[in-house]
């Protein structure tokens, strides 16, 4: 193998500025600091050399020039996905080719969740002014903030970055520019450099880098883009209603597409290829953004749509190269599906940022089937990696659907500070397209202080819910291929909270239940998952004006308590198959038709509408066999419960006079326990011993797993080795 990976030696990650461990970086607001010092060995720029066009028989754009020095202005750009482009610029140097600038800029409020910081890109443009026409690009430089983060500091001093053209029209280094950048979050203190003196003082600026040290390098990251699946509809015309393309793009580099299929099942079967140019240092491969892969709508004439986004690391494509060079699925999730066809309405930036798949997703958008791998190119194979139009199919060993049931059981519901008392509630099941609802209960107070809290006891067992499971399904990577399953419970219609739960949680699919996978399992330990759920925030669908999205969205609502077990055969396993084309598009018809039947106006549409469900109904319970139907609750232990309450500080004042009269309130279950109240303060000291009998649910660890006679003998193998080890000590 060439490129990276040369026989069986990994590149350290190290190596390549990669820190030691990859961390999280913190929710908040942060400020961003760039201070562009100055800039050395600038070209200037040409738009067009009939010269250099008639010497090489092609058209030369954006070519340097030997005659003239270039009027040098910086450009600075704050790339946060989901958000308009922020930018700043520097004043104009002219006709120099080492410009002094030394201007600050700011990027106040930039709010961003847990692990967003990485969708955030700084760049850097030096660019050639012109009088007429945009500005001729000399060079850029890419910095992720969170790598910037993680420096000590959380900056970068006084660091000199090459420059590099991302066109491709001109190789080698373009200069350098020396930069300043601080990420601070809320509470962060700036670092002082120097005697204490401010960062507008002295300069005292670092030697630029050494003349062989400016090199850059080019990957190629080279991409087999085979398949997608389950892609939701983005245009409220036409028979698929989406024209699906898959985009790769990172930081400034060049972005490559696949073709464009009409059809929410389309399969491309080519390869892209797209070169990334590195500089050294701290603008280096560590400090790009992660590799991003958008599923995108084709649009005549107007911007194409976005549907979904997932990213993948740099550190995990050099450290787990096997992982990503082997086809598989990846799964796509971001806001609810079809809300781009609702009429009047506007994508909330909460939505936009779960597409662009840095924020957790609410709902299934698609998935798709890929491979890739990064090489280094070489002098040896410059020009020889060339993408194909055209490759061969894999859907018939990676693309086998194994048709399984999904049992669930739901016993109770606990919403916190919520105005729901009184309202249906019910719980649902979404795993890709198949959906599985719970019979409503009314939401019942909890009563006294507690009035806004609100339960349901449900002790239903859910009618089976068949799905397909995509490869792989068996090893260490069942399940990843598969979407996640969403829990979502609503009120009055509405989704008020959901909980995401991987497919690979589920696996091993149980193919040893008695009388048939439709059939719930026989014990409480043959459950594959059990217990409370917590419940997050829908902040999209049920979203309180004056509030903050993103804060509400991770918000929790409750809990649920549940039972989720998968059964299948093993014959329908060994019979597994993939969707022929013309199975795929007739499912695609059907799905059209009943779209048109949802926007059928009058009695024809409603009578339509009724004969499709009594149908589906019909079918459904022929195949199932049995209903939902209620079951007896979960044994319960009955504990008693000590909990001493000291006291609480800095609480809000709740009366006119800015004091107040709190009490603190011990819930467990459904008992309930409360300090006494003291008087007009904002700091209550109860220091009391409370002492309370509970009642909560028992709820069975699950069987452990059943070992292979060959694990079973290696372990008796490894047992008696260490016993005559022990002995022999």
């Amino acid at each position: 193998m060439f490129g990276l990976f040369q026989g069986d030696d990994k590149i350290d990650a190290g190596e390549l500025g990669f820190a030691e461990e990859p961390t999280v970086s913190p929710a908040g607001v942060y400020q961003i600091r760039v201070r562009v010092i100055e800039a050395k060995d600038l070209s200037a720029i040409n738009s067009f050399s009939l010269y250099q066009s008639l010497v090489s028989f092609s058209w030369k754009t954006n070519v340097e020039s030997g005659d003239r020095l270039p009027n040098a202005i910086a450009k600075v750009r704050l790339n946060r996905d989901g958000f308009k482009t922020e930018k700043r610029k520097t004043a104009v140097e002219k006709e120099t080719a080492t410009p002094l600038w030394n201007q600050q800029f700011y990027f106040d409020g930039v709010d961003v969740a847990e692990g967003e910081l990485e969708a955030c890109t700084i760049t850097i443009t030096a660019c050639d002014k012109s009088r007429i026409g945009s500005d001729r690009v000399i060079g850029t430089c890419d910095l992720n903030l969170a790598a910037v983060y993680q420096e000590e500091g959380h900056e970068l001093w006084q660091e000199w970055l090459t420059l590099t053209d991302q066109s491709q029209r001109r190789q080698g280094s373009q200069g350098q520019v020396c930069v300043c950048v601080s990420v601070l979050r809320a509470g962060d203190e700036p670092a002082v450099h120097g005697d204490g003196e401010d960062d507008d003082g002295g300069l005292g600026l670092g030697a630029p880098p050494a003349a062989d040290n400016v090199k850059p390098k080019t990957y190629l990251l080279k991409a087999q883009l085979y398949s997608g699946r389950d892609l939701p509809r983005m245009d409220r015309f036409g028979r698929a209603g989406v024209d699906a393309y898959l985009k790769l793009q990172c930081g400034s580099a060049k972005p490559v597409r696949s073709r464009s299929k009409t059809s929410r099942s389309p399969d491309w079967n080519q390869e892209v290829l797209m070169r990334l140019v590195v500089p050294p240092g701290k603008g280096g491969l560590a400090s790009l953004p992660p590799l991003k892969m958008s599923l995108m709508d084709y649009d005549l004439g107007r911007t194409d749509d976005h549907i979904a986004s997932k990213t993948v690391g740099f550190r995990e494509l050099i450290t787990n190269p096997q992982e990503f060079q082997q086809p598989r699925w990846y799964s796509f999730y971001g806001g609810p599906r079809e809300m781009e066809l609702k009429w009047f309405t506007k994508v909330s930036k909460l939505a936009k940022r779960m597409n662009a798949g840095y924020i957790e997703g609410s709902a299934y958008r698609g998935r798709v089937l890929m491979s890739m791998k990064l090489i280094e190119e070489t002098d040896w194979n410059k020009g020889t990696v060339r993408p194909k139009q055209k490759i061969p199919s894999v859907l018939d060993n990676l693309g086998k659907e194994w048709p399984v049931y999904l049992h669930a059981e739901v016993y109770s519901l606990e919403l916190n500070q919520s105005r729901h008392v009184g309202s249906r509630a019910t719980v649902s099941f979404n795993i890709g397209l198949n959906s599985l609802k719970s019979p409503s209960k009314t939401l019942r107070s909890e009563g006294k202080a507690l009035g806004k809290e609100c339960y349901a006891n449900f002790n239903y067992r859910l009618s089976p819910m068949r799905i397909k499971l995509p490869t792989p399904f068996e090893g260490p990577l069942a399940g990843q291929g598969a979407p996640d399953l969403f829990i979502d419970v609503s009120v009055g219609g509405k989704r008020i909270g959901y909980c995401r739960v991987p497919c690979s949680r589920l696996m091993p699919v149980n193919e040893e239940v008695e009388g048939g996978p439709h059939n719930p399992p026989p014990s409480e330990e043959d459950w594959k998952i059990q217990g409370w759920f917590q419940l997050h925030a829908d902040a999209i669908g049920d979203h309180k004006r004056g509030e903050s999205r993103r804060a509400e969205h991770v918000k929790p609502v409750g809990q649920v308590l549940l039972r989720i077990n998968l059964c299948g055969s093993t014959v329908t396993k060994l019979e597994a198959r993939s969707l022929s084309p013309e199975e795929l598009e007739a499912q695609e018809d059907e799905e059209s038709d009943n779209d048109d039947i949802e926007k059928a106006p009058g009695e024809e549409g409603r009578d339509a509408r009724a004969a499709r469900i009594e149908k589906r109904m019909e079918a459904r319970e022929e195949r199932m066999g049995e209903d939902t139907c209620k079951i007896d609750a979960l044994r319960t232990v009955k504990y008693m419960l000590q909990a001493q309450v000291y006291q609480a500080k800095n609480l809000p004042a709740g009366d006119a006079q800015g004091a107040s009269d709190p009490f603190a309130v011990i819930r467990c279950g459904r008992s309930k326990a409360e300090t006494h109240v003291c008087k007009a303060t904002t700091n209550p000291a109860w220091f009391r011993e409370m002492l309370m009998e509970v009642e909560l649910p028992v709820v069975p660890a699950p069987r452990p797993k059943k070992q292979s006679k060959k694990q079973a003998r290696m372990g008796v193998e490894e047992d008696s080795s260490d016993e005559e080890g022990d002995e022999d000590e």
